[in-house]
């Protein structure tokens, strides 16, 4: 069986990760307790990690050895964030992929929000 690394597991790590999991072990990673928390439960096996420019040292991710594949998909965007944060972001990734030196996967996505604050 192949194990995928997916960082980054929101709304585009989650298809990914349901259209690979008859085939693979997914390894996602995600920010949140409450986030790493369901994925457990639902059989996956994550890693809690901050990406954020709030985050000096990031340690080289441990599943790396026995991953076939990392697909990246978090927002690099300036939209929101400053370029420093986005540079702090990319650093702290590269730490976390550490010598990994198998395929890797770079997703991006676009999300288009309205303005007002509503709930749809």
């Amino acid at each position: 069986m192949t194990n995928v690394g997916i960082i980054g597991f929101g709304w585009l790590g989650n298809k990914i990760a349901n259209s690979f999991q008859d085939f693979a072990r997914i390894f996602p990673t995600t920010t949140t307790q409450e986030k790493y928390d369901i994925l457990l439960k639902d059989n996956y096996n994550p890693t809690l990690i901050q990406f954020s420019e709030e985050v000096d040292d990031v340690s080289v991710w441990d599943k790396c050895k026995i991953l076939d594949t990392i697909i990246i998909s978090i927002p690099f965007s300036t939209k929101i964030t400053s370029i420093d944060s986005v540079r702090n972001k990319t650093k702290n990734l590269i730490q976390f992929l550490g010598n990994f030196d198998k395929q890797i996967i770079l997703l991006s996505s676009t999300g288009v929000y309205p303005k007002d604050l509503k709930t749809y």
